[in-house]
């Protein structure tokens, strides 16, 4: 570690060992990774970088609309790829066209404004960008949530329980993800939340019946 009194040339070796210990290679092997096209193009429509977006290299910019215009094309059709280009070159220079404000944006950046909610309520003069920016916000920025999933599963449905239906895995996930909202106090739902999981509950209680004659089926069919 440089101390305050290290001379130049001490510094100048402290420097070199820095650059030849592999960190920064490694360093520049995550900057790479945090300027990909999806993170451009993410960066590109959310509204809490739209001032800063002057800044942001050239390159970048082309590639992340770029990147922007072929999501556009896979989710909605060659045919409408055309559509989002223009809205985002009117969300970048002229904005009110498409009903976007200096106060709308602002309260992305100082009001906590979610940027999905931002484009869900401008999505009635840009539908097809709003739709593709709520894509790309919607991207979870590491894969935390996906492992988590993982080890539940493991853990709900392990060598024991291998012949558990999948709908029946489907509910104690379910349980083991919501039991400490369910237990919390005064979670009360409301009357169309409790009927949307009502009939969520009875598709998986269809699904499980459905498989068990499958398999029932099947054994029949082996025998």
């Amino acid at each position: 570690m440089m101390q305050d009194d290290d001379t130049p040339a001490q510094t100048l070796a402290l420097a070199f060992d820095f650059a030849t210990s592999g960190f920064a290679e490694a360093w520049d092997t995550r900057a790479k990774q945090a300027t990909t096209d999806l993170v451009v193009a993410a960066a590109i429509v959310d509204p809490r970088y739209k001032d800063k977006l002057s800044s942001m290299p050239a390159a970048d910019v082309v590639r992340g609309e770029a990147f922007i215009e072929q999501l556009a094309g896979r989710m909605m059709g060659q045919q409408a790829q055309t559509k989002p280009k223009g809205q985002l070159m009117n969300y970048k220079s002229r904005p009110r066209e498409i009903g976007i404000t200096p106060a709308a944006v602002a309260a992305t950046q100082t009001a906590g404004v979610a940027p999905e909610t931002f484009w869900t309520d401008i999505s009635h003069s840009c539908a097809e960008l709003s739709e593709v920016a709520r894509m790309l916000l919607s991207i979870p920025p590491t894969s935390a949530t996906s492992e988590r999933v993982f080890s539940a599963v493991s853990q709900v449905w392990d060598t024991g329980r291998s012949c558990m239906a999948s709908a029946r895995v489907r509910k104690l996930l379910f349980i083991y993800f919501n039991r400490k909202a369910l237990s919390r106090d005064g979670a009360v739902r409301d009357a169309e939340d409790f009927a949307a999981y009502v009939k969520w509950l009875d598709s998986l209680n269809n699904e499980e019946e459905q498989e068990k004659q499958q398999q029932q089926q099947q054994q029949q069919e082996q025998q």
